[in-house]
């Protein structure tokens, strides 16, 4: 059905749309009046909601404009998950025929929104109707209840439990439909927000796919942190990076260990953001963390398998500069503000108690 990017881009403090393509010496001269910190992680991982998030509580929130592109983007990503959705019954083989009738009408329709990202709409209030059919079928129930099985996105529920919302006449996104909408990263975002009196923070989002990820040695000199954000549901997922098909955990761990053992962040602190512990927490009712790592032993609560990940992140890490690691959801805005606010405090301590040494 296509891919929407990110059209949607992060709004400057002039109120323009800010770009990531800033010329190095621009970010030379940036770096000598502000904390630079770096966010990266693979695609999906959750690393634009904490930059949204950081966004939102610093900007006031969300102009109207802003608003109103996030509105396609979510009539987008309810489109992309009802053919998830219908993808995941025939690749789970779940029998449909009991809904064969709402599969052939909404097949259609999804056929005639293909490739359109700018003008997605949920205008047809019997198409409406169809998807509300469809998602309380046992059929789709069925599917995804083994979400983790197929390709799925996070707000899958949400935004279905909100149509009635989200197809009304104005309907204008609420902060928390903001932060729950999903569009690729493609290249790279920057926003700077106050750090404290005096000093300010900049804060550089690199896109999770492969071909983008390779543009954040351009960010790489004079960082205050980089923040590596992990998804801890993906311990039972799958994701395509390059045309490979992956455990999205084990994924995260390989390209976090590529990351810190660049010789360019030789001496910069690590701060590894374990995301999506809700989501995590559930999976692991009934999937227990062993099933996907092995060599996992302990018993199956949140708090012994996030700490079996934790040490796996540690015993990667090969460098001497610091690390930190913290659990978090990104939709919780005050959780990830104070979370990313402290741990950039004590970042700061630790540089100057070791220039001091020096």
């Amino acid at each position: 059905m296509g891919t929407i990017t990110s059209q949607v881009k992060k709004f400057g403090n002039n109120g323009s749309m800010s770009r990531g393509a800033s010329a190095v010496s621009t970010r030379q001269q940036q770096a000598d009046v502000e904390l630079r910190v770096l966010l990266l992680g693979t695609a999906g991982a959750g690393k634009t909601t904490v930059f949204k998030q950081l966004q939102m509580l610093h900007k006031s929130g969300f102009t109207e404009r802003h608003r109103l592109l996030y509105r396609h983007v979510i009539y987008f990503n309810v489109n992309q998950i009802f053919k998830e959705l219908l993808d995941g019954c025939v690749q789970l083989g779940i029998d449909s025929s009991a809904i064969e009738p709402q599969i052939a009408e909404i097949t259609v329709y999804l056929s005639k929104m293909e490739g359109k990202t700018q003008t997605q709409n949920l205008s047809s209030s019997h198409i409406v109707e169809v998807m509300k059919d469809l998602w309380n079928s046992s059929v789709l129930q069925q599917c995804f209840a083994r979400r983790n099985e197929i390709r799925l996105l996070d707000s899958c529920e949400f935004f279905l439990s909100e149509l009635n919302i989200i197809i009304r006449m104005g309907y204008s996104p609420t902060t928390d439909d903001i932060l729950r909408a999903y569009a690729t990263t493609i290249g790279t975002d920057e926003f700077v927000f106050p750090f404290r009196p005096g000093l300010e923070a900049r804060l550089i989002d690199v896109g999770g796919l492969a071909i983008a990820r390779r543009q954040w040695v351009n960010y790489a000199n004079n960082l205050a942190a980089v923040f590596y954000v992990c998804d801890l549901s993906g311990y039972c997922r799958t994701v395509e990076d390059d045309g490979v098909e992956k455990n999205s955990l084990h994924h995260s761990l390989a390209v976090f260990k590529e990351v810190e053992e660049s010789p360019l962040l030789k001496k910069t602190p690590f701060v590894v953001l374990l995301n999506k512990t809700d989501l995590f927490d559930t999976f692991l009712s009934s999937l227990p963390l062993s099933t996907c790592m092995p060599d996992f032993e302990g018993p199956n609560d949140p708090f012994s398998a996030e700490a079996f990940i934790r040490d796996h992140f540690l015993a990667a890490f090969s460098r001497k500069s610091a690390i930190y690691i913290h659990s978090t959801s990104a939709i919780n805005a005050q959780g990830v503000e104070k979370m990313i606010i402290d741990t950039m405090k004590v970042v700061m301590k630790k540089m100057k108690s070791n220039q001091s040494m020096e």
